[in-house]
């Protein structure tokens, strides 16, 4: 199969070859897309977490990518013209994003683009994630606190919930696959006790009692953070004004990741 790459911060991953098509999902800046068959204006692709899907030709292209890149951690950032907030910016990027680094000067790295256009990032787009990886992706979590919902996103300008999850637990090294159902059906199970858990295990729900159709990390003992509307914060505890009935109501299991 040919190998492109995504060329923008992110590219929506649809359904059909269409624009008016559902989003499903989404690639991000530098993301390895595998070509299935190409169109005029579509490619019908493999996503680096085996999500398949079309996206637009406008947003990929073909290039040899040798240097792995470096994770931005940054929920957003900037590649501006030159080493200068001033000039002129060639694209955004946000974080999960692996990107190729070229050389440094003061506060800034010099980057290339798949379309092999240069640019220059702040070295604060970069910043380390240190500690272990409970403790890390439960601060990760709440830096996306306030980020809209959207159907398909899997970056900081829209999320939806299983994307939610999925970017976190890439951000501190942990492959996992894209829908909730899928991360229900990988995930090591804990207890039927939505009380149970430790801060970073998954909480699954199903609205109809069978399919899994929302996801949710347990950020306390008694508090999740999910993207429902928002990213936003809900309690376990019933005499809390965070608390959210629904949610009980649909529980299914408390499942996890981690060892």
């Amino acid at each position: 199969m040919q190998t492109v790459y995504v060329n923008v911060d992110c590219a929506n991953i649809y359904k059909d070859n269409a624009y008016r098509s559902a989003v499903d999902s989404q690639a991000v800046l530098w993301e390895e897309l595998k070509v299935i068959s190409r169109e005029k204006q579509f490619s019908h692709v493999i996503c680096e977490d085996g999500y398949q899907g079309w996206v637009s030709n406008s947003q990929i292209n073909q290039v040899s990518k040798t240097n792995p890149g470096v994770m931005v951690t940054s929920n957003h950032a900037f590649i501006y013209e030159e080493a200068d907030e001033n000039t002129l910016t060639v694209r955004e990027t946000g974080a999960g994003c692996y990107i190729p680094l070229l050389k440094k000067t003061k506060g800034w790295y010099q980057t290339i683009l798949p379309d092999a256009v240069k640019g220059w990032i702040k070295q604060s787009a970069f910043n380390e994630i240190s500690g272990d990886q409970n403790s890390n992706i439960l601060l990760l979590a709440k830096r996306f606190l306030g980020v809209p919902y959207f159907w398909g996103g899997k970056t900081a300008k829209g999320l939806d919930c299983s994307g939610f999850c999925q970017l976190l637990h890439k951000m501190v090294g942990i492959k996992i696959r894209r829908d909730s159902p899928m991360q229900f059906e990988d995930a090591r199970m804990v207890s039927e006790n939505f009380l149970d858990g430790s801060p970073g295990d998954l909480l699954f729900f199903a609205e109809n009692g069978k399919r899994i159709t929302h996801v949710a990390m347990k950020l306390t003992e008694n508090e999740i953070i999910h993207a429902r509307g928002r990213v936003r914060i809900n309690s376990l505890d019933k005499n809390s004004e965070l608390f959210d009935n629904t949610l009980i109501d649909t529980f299914v299991a408390v499942k996890t990741f981690f060892n």
